[in-house]
C-alpha cells in the first residue's frame, strides 16, 4: 500500500498550485501550448510568485521538465524563491526521475515547519527514491515454526455413509464375495516443527512515461528447513503500471510464478505454476483516509500427470487511515518509513474453482490492522488480525455433504528503533482453522527474525 500512496502523491495528490490567483495562466494541463504561453509572459511570471508556481505546475504535468528548471533558475537569479516555488521545483525533479536532486529541497522544506508542504515533503523523502530506475534488494529470515509442512495434518478418518468413498468400498465388497475392507483412511501428512531460513531477492527497473509509472521485476525465493524435506523455492516475474487519475490512483499488476516444494517422505519435488492479474484503485478521500478496491484473477496449474488446477477470482475493499508524523528530524526516524498507516480494515470475497471440485471454495474474509507506537517514540508494533470463512464448492470424497472452514490469523511485527537501525524486525504469526471435518483442522505458529538492509536506509 505505501508504494501506491507514494506514487499517487508524487504525481497527483498535490498537483494543484498553492494559492494560485484567478488571473494565473490556465491552459489545459495536457495542452502542448504550455511552453509557448510561459515564454510569452516569462518576465511577468518570474516576478510573480503565484504565477511562477502555476507555470511550474503546468510545465511538469506536460512533461516539459527542462523548461520548468530553466524558468526556476531564471527566477532564482533575480530573487529568493518562496517555499511554494521550491516545493514545485522539487516535484519537477521527482517527475523527471531524479529523486536524488529533489531530496535536498525536501529536507529544507521540512526544517522548522509543520504544514502541508512539510508533510508531503517528508512522505516524498521516504518513498520516492525506489520508484524510478534500477533497484535491487534482498532480505532474509530465520525462525522456528510449529508446523513446517504446508499440507493438512495427518488424520484417521472414516467415510460417512452415502459419501463417495463409502460407496466405493461397498461396491468393492459386493464384487469380492466374503471380503470385508477396513474403511479407515489415513489422510494428510505427519506434522513436524523445526527451524527454517528464508532468502529472497529481487531486481527491478522503473520508468516514467508522462504521468504513467512502469516497473518490471524479477523475484527469487528459497527456504531451507531443519529437519529437511519441507523446503520451497520460487521464481517470479512481475510487471506493474500505475496511472494517477483525477479521482486517485489506478494500478495494474501482471505476474507469473513457479513454485517448487518438497515432499517430506520422499524428497520429491512438487511443482506448480501461477499466473495472475490485479487491478487496484486507490482513492484518497481526505488527507487522513484512503479507500482501496482490488480486483484480481489467478490461475494455478501443475505439470502433466497430476489432474489438478485452480482458478481464483477475488474482490476486496478497504479503508486506510494515515498517520501524520511530526515534521522535525525526519532522517532520524527509522520506523516511520516502514509503517505508513496507523490502522486499516479490509473486507474481501474470493471464489476458487478447482479440479477436483472439492479443492475449491468461496471465501469471505475480514482483516484489520493497527500500528502502535512504543513508549518514548522508541519504535512501533504492527498488529494484523484476520477472520475468514471458506465454504467448499463440493463435499470431500469421504463426506456426504460439503462443509465450511473458519480460519483465524494473527500477525505481530515488532520494530523497535534499536533493531531497525540494524535492519532487523521480529515477527510472530499464528493460524488456526476450525471445521466439522478433522482433516481441515489446523493450528500453527511461527517466530521469525527478519533482516532487511533497506530498513537502515530509510
Amino acid at each position: 500500500m505505501s508504494i501506491f500512496w507514494a506514487m499517487s502523491s508524487i504525481a497527483h495528490a498535490d498537483d494543484s498550485p498553492l494559492s494560485a490567483p484567478k488571473t494565473a495562466l490556465a491552459p489545459s494541463p495536457a495542452s502542448p501550448e504550455a511552453p509557448s504561453l510561459v515564454g510569452l509572459y516569462r518576465d511577468v511570471i518570474i516576478g510573480d510568485d503565484a504565477l511562477l508556481i502555476r507555470a511550474l505546475w503546468l510545465l511538469r504535468l506536460d512533461g516539459h521538465y527542462d523548461d520548468a528548471l530553466l524558468l526556476a533558475a531564471e527566477a532564482a537569479a533575480l530573487r529568493q524563491l518562496s517555499r511554494g516555488v521550491i516545493y514545485q521545483l522539487a516535484l519537477v525533479h521527482v517527475a523527471s526521475g531524479r529523486c536524488d536532486l529533489a531530496e535536498a529541497y525536501f529536507m529544507d522544506l521540512t526544517r522548522g515547519w509543520d504544514d502541508r508542504i512539510a508533510e508531503n515533503s517528508q512522505r516524498f523523502m521516504r518513498q520516492c527514491a525506489p520508484l524510478f530506475g534500477y533497484e535491487w534488494g534482498f532480505e532474509g529470515a530465520f525462525g522456528y515454526g510449529s508446523v513446517l509442512a504446508l499440507s493438512p495434518m495427518q488424520q484417521s478418518i472414516r467415510p460417512q455413509d452415502g459419501s463417495e468413498f463409502a460407496q466405493l468400498i461397498e461396491d468393492i465388497e459386493a464384487n469380492l464375495s466374503g471380503i470385508s475392507l477396513d474403511d479407515t483412511l489415513m489422510l494428510g501428512m505427519p506434522q513436524m516443527g523445526g527451524w527454517f531460513a528464508d532468502v529472497a531477492g529481487r531486481i527491478s527497473y522503473g520508468a516514467l512515461r508522462r504521468r504513467g509509472r512502469y516497473r518490471g521485476e524479477a523475484q527469487i525465493y528459497q527456504r531451507k528447513t531443519d529437519p529437511p524435506g519441507f523446503g520451497q523455492a520460487m521464481l517470479g516475474l512481475a510487471f506493474d503500471a500505475t496511472y494517477p487519475q483525477d479521482w486517485g490512483l489506478w494500478h495494474s499488476r501482471l505476474y507469473v510464478r513457479r513454485w517448487r516444494g518438497e515432499y517430506t517422505s520422499s524428497h520429491r519435488a512438487k511443482i506448480r505454476h501461477i499466473a495472475g492479474i490485479e487491478q487496484m484503485f486507490l482513492m484518497p478521500m481526505t488527507p487522513e483516509y484512503d479507500v482501496k478496491f482490488t480486483l484480481g484473477s489467478a490461475f494455478e496449474w501443475y505439470p502433466r500427470g497430476l489432474e489438478q488446477e485452480l482458478h481464483e477470482q477475488r474482490l476486496s475493499a478497504g479503508l486506510f487511515h494515515k498517520q501524520h508524523p511530526a515534521p522535525h528530524n525526519p532522517s532520524n526516524d527509522h520506523t516511520k518509513s516502514r509503517f505508513h498507516y496507523d490502522w486499516h480494515i479490509e473486507v474481501s470475497w474470493a471464489q476458487d474453482v478447482a479440479v477436483p471440485a472439492h479443492l475449491g471454495a468461496e471465501h469471505l474474509a475480514l482483516r484489520a490492522g493497527a500500528v502502535v507506537p512504543l513508549p518514548d517514540d522508541s519504535g512501533k508494533v504492527r498488529l494484523v488480525f484476520g477472520v475468514e470463512r471458506a465454504e467448499l464448492n463440493a463435499p470431500r470424497p469421504w463426506r456426504r455433504r460439503r462443509h465450511h472452514i473458519l480460519h483465524h490469523s494473527l500477525r505481530v511485527i515488532f520494530a523497535p528503533t534499536a533493531l531497525v537501525r540494524h535492519g532487523l524486525e521480529v515477527e510472530f504469526n499464528a493460524q488456526s482453522s476450525r471445521s466439522s471435518d478433522a482433516f481441515d483442522r489446523r493450528e500453527s505458529w511461527n517466530l521469525l527474525i527478519h533482516y532487511r538492509p533497506d530498513l537502515r536506509e530509510n
